[in-house]
């Protein structure tokens, strides 16, 4: 009998966790609907003035170097591109440091 409460415990303890992971993943879906609900934002501010604009997409099918209009873009992202673009140039500078020693 102990036994079996002992893995209905084990049972609910599990359930709680699962629970709260997906609490978690409720909150993370919650903030990316508002960044999208504020890049809407942005693009329809946008959109009033009568203007041309790009809005960012996520799947990489921006080419930043055909456009000759503002891009919408929310923070969060350009932050974390900034982020990978400095990362990538530690990388490569590290790469080059490691092959100059490996060369001298």
């Amino acid at each position: 009998m102990e036994d079996k409460i002992d893995k209905l415990e084990y049972q609910i303890s599990q359930l709680k966790k699962q629970l709260n992971n997906v609490h978690i993943a409720y909150r993370e879906k919650e903030y990316e609907c508002k960044q999208y609900q504020e890049l809407v934002s942005a693009v329809n501010a946008v959109q009033d003035k009568e203007h041309e604009y790009w809005a960012w997409q996520p799947d990489e099918n921006n080419h930043l170097e055909s456009l000759i209009c503002p891009v919408v873009i929310p923070a969060e992202w350009l932050r974390n591109m900034l982020d990978e673009v400095h990362m990538k140039g530690m990388a490569d500078a590290y790469k080059l440091r490691d092959e100059f020693k490996h060369h001298n």
